[in-house]
């Protein structure tokens, strides 16, 4: 039996942690763009349901996800971002 890849929810917490966000704003973004049509999540409730971690749903979610901020906020993020990457090769 296959396992099924993770859902997009999963990956987002690691995604709020390197740009520096809270992970609510992607799990919003997450619901609207379901709701749109954007998205097409499994069917059913835990593992394995919801919006599959592809690279096409996670292209689509960042994608829209940056487009829908402001500049000032995705100048934040790069700097939280780089900030992030910087204490990881410090660490390594």
């Amino acid at each position: 039996m296959r396992s099924r890849p993770p859902g997009l929810k999963t990956v987002c917490q690691r995604i709020a942690e390197v740009y520096g966000i809270d992970v609510s704003r992607l799990y919003e973004r997450q619901r609207k763009l379901v709701a749109e049509g954007l998205l097409v999540a499994r069917d059913g409730r835990g593992p394995g349901s919801g919006v599959e971690c592809s690279p096409e749903n996670l292209a689509i979610l960042l994608a829209d996800f940056f487009a829908a901020s402001t500049a000032n906020e995705i100048s934040a993020i790069n700097v939280e971002a780089r900030d992030y990457a910087l204490r990881k090769q410090e660490g390594a």
